[in-house]
């Protein structure tokens, strides 16, 4: 963009043209890794989930893993 639009103002246009879609890919990673690390307990049975159990406690087991897997319950 400095060399097209010959000024700062366009260079700092092309940095953040840059980096706004890259930040937005790491953010997608992140959430992408939680959803494998998820679906790999899911599917290896380390949930806990009991599919005897009724729906509320089954929702209730399941939010507590999340909340333990993604870091809601610890401090920072």
């Amino acid at each position: 963009m400095g060399v097209i639009g010959k000024g700062s103002v366009a260079r700092y246009l092309g940095v953040i043209g840059v980096l706004i879609p890259l930040a937005v890919s790491f953010y997608y990673t992140y959430i992408e890794a939680w959803c494998l690390g998820y679906s790999w307990h899911y599917l290896t049975g380390g949930i806990g989930v009991d599919a005897a159990a009724p729906v509320a406690a089954q929702t209730a087991t399941s939010k507590a893993f999340y909340d333990g897997f993604v870091g809601n319950n610890s401090d920072g």
